[in-house]
């Protein structure tokens, strides 16, 4: 716990959702009480998964409580404290993540207000979150809904990780960028030293975009930019930033200063100017981060006594599996009986001329005189068998002999729906994760499935658990917009690793969950594979369900490189 002017702030613990979480406070009767529970509202009521999201918000014995998720990785000013300046495509990655968070909270209004590096964090997945979107504001009593410093400071932010220097409007213990005429920086005058001034090799649209908000003239304070059209400039600076992933991980352990988390405590005032120290990185604890990428916090949390979390992660080596079980003896078709009889013999003993006798069986002493119920019954199906034999051969030459050409029919087969069938164009793609909170998984890398490019892909998060019953999730998937009704017929599907457990399903309505629903095909996918519906079925939306994933380095995870949809649209 720390405790300011600013409040008290307490690292905690949710025993009833089993996962840590941080507080804030502050006496309900201070005058930035009722600003503060706003603000959580404001930011609660967006759907934003790099925002540290506000759980609960409470007024209780004369204390005002806000309760935040809790955020562990490493902060931008620790990390540009520990390895200096990015380069150019990391840098810009990771300041578009915050201007596309920013832009959710624009478009509804809603500002951070005190954006700087200190409220940045690259969590231990290696994704950007941001702490105390609108809630650090009202803690620090600043007005709220301050989007044009929010520009500022995001123009800053990009600077920041390209110099190490920062030259935002909130405050921040990086140091300032030096004025163009040599002074340190100053809030009333413009012109202050643009990246390329400060950093040799920064390319000149980054260094553009930012000379041209923190140098603009007449204050800093307004201009034409929006947070979506920095993110738009970034993010085409930027390209495919697949190979990133691993990247941010790296950044993530070269900066980490706090193992077993990086939520800031609240400040009273800005930090001395130095920078902060550089961190100290056990090794043992970073060197699982070293794969391709990292399981979710999704799976099973491991409380020690002393407070700290870890996950559970699963064995390095399998167990034995268990020996198959010994197959059945074998069992005869009729189990004999306890005393069997003897066969008879039949023997002609004499023949007599007159036809109603034609054999005579002499039977030994001691055994019945009645034939066999098994031989009556055996002659009884003979019987029947040559009857339906009879009347099946009269039925064919009956046909054969009133056989007329068949009169064409108007009504397509299955095969020939099949084959008129073709590519559906322009379909979109949208990750399905109903059972997430929040609802996301990777939804920023759907597109890549309808790309028509295989060696781009959309991947989920990674378990540590498989899916089912005892697993975490029944499934996550995939929704496809063909954007009107389509008869679908077949689909193709690309992954990067074999092993996809995958049913699909086709409906009118975009669905918000898969219980209820009917699928109209199931498989286990390989790396390619084309499902064909048994019976064609329209619909506008083609959902994938996956319900097991393959095994890939530090748990389970599906990658679809690449999916088409194969149908006639209604009415055609």
């Amino acid at each position: 716990m720390s405790e300011s002017d600013r409040g008290r702030f307490w690292r905690g613990y949710d025993t009833i959702l089993a996962r840590t979480v941080s507080v804030h406070a502050l006496l309900s009767e201070d005058p930035r009480a009722d600003a503060l529970l706003a603000a959580a509202q404001d930011s609660a009521r967006l759907n934003e998964s790099r925002f540290l999201r506000v759980l609960d918000i409470d007024s209780r014995n004369g204390m005002t409580f806000v309760v935040n998720e809790w955020g562990s990785g490493t902060s931008l000013d620790h990390l540009l404290a520990a390895r200096g300046p990015l380069a150019a495509r990391p840098a810009a990655w990771l300041v578009g993540e915050v201007a596309a968070a920013l832009t959710v909270g624009h478009e509804a209004g809603v500002a951070h207000g005190r954006l700087n590096p200190e409220n940045v964090l690259i969590d231990r997945a290696g994704s950007v979150r941001i702490i105390g979107f609108a809630v650090e504001a009202a803690l620090f009593g600043l007005p709220p809904n301050r989007i044009d410093v929010d520009l500022v400071d995001l123009a800053a932010l990009l600077e920041a990780t390209l110099t190490g220097r920062w030259a935002g409007l909130s405050e921040s213990a990086v140091p300032p960028v030096p004025h163009e005429q040599g002074g340190l920086l100053d809030r009333d005058r413009d012109h202050l030293l643009t990246p390329r001034q400060l950093q040799p090799g920064v390319p000149s649209v980054l260094d553009e975009l930012c000379h041209e908000i923190l140098n603009r003239p007449h204050g800093r304070h307004a201009g034409p930019r929006t947070a979506r059209e920095i993110h738009d400039v970034l993010s085409d600076f930027v390209g495919d930033p697949g190979d990133l992933h691993d990247e941010a991980l790296r950044l993530s352990v070269a900066g980490q200063s706090q193992p077993n988390g990086a939520h800031p405590a609240i400040r009273t005032t800005p930090a001395a100017s130095a920078s902060p120290p550089a961190p100290k990185v056990d090794p043992e604890r970073t060197a699982p981060l070293a794969l391709s990428d990292l399981p979710t916090q999704e799976g099973t949390p491991i409380f020690g006594e002393d407070g700290n979390v870890e996950w559970f992660s699963p064995r390095a080596a399998k167990p034995t599996p268990p020996p198959p079980p010994e197959p059945p003896p074998a069992r005869p078709l009729f189990a004999p009986s306890d005393e069997p009889r003897q066969p008879r013999a039949a023997t002609p003993s004499s023949y007599d001329t007159d036809s109603s006798h034609d054999w005579i069986f002499s039977t030994p002493s001691g055994v019945e005189e009645d034939a066999p119920e098994s031989g009556r019954l055996l002659r009884i199906g003979l019987a029947l068998g040559v009857i339906i034999l009879l009347i099946t051969a009269a039925a064919l030459v009956y046909a054969v002999a009133h056989h007329h050409p068949a009169t064409p029919t108007t009504t397509p087969s299955a095969s020939a729906t099949t084959s008129a069938a073709k590519v559906i164009p322009s379909i979109t793609a949208t990750a399905f994760d109903p059972e997430g909170t929040p609802p996301t998984e990777n939804n920023d890398l759907a597109p890549r499935a309808v790309d028509g490019d295989p060696t781009t892909s959309w991947r989920s998060s990674t378990y540590y658990q498989q899916f089912g019953p005892k697993g975490i999730k029944t499934g996550v998937g995939m929704i496809l917009d063909l954007h009107k009704a389509y008869t679908v017929t077949s689909l193709d599907l690309t992954f990067v690793q074999p092993g996809t457990d995958v049913e699909v399903f086709v409906t009118d309505t975009k669905p918000t969950t898969v219980t209820g629903l009917d699928h109209v095909a199931a498989l286990t996918a390989g790396t390619s594979s084309t499902v064909t519906l048994v019976t064609p079925t329209q619909g506008r939306y083609v959902t994938l369900w996956f319900t097991r994933l393959p095994e890939v380095s530090g748990g389970f995870r599906v990658q679809l490189a690449e999916v088409s949809v194969k149908g006639r649209a209604v009415g055609e």
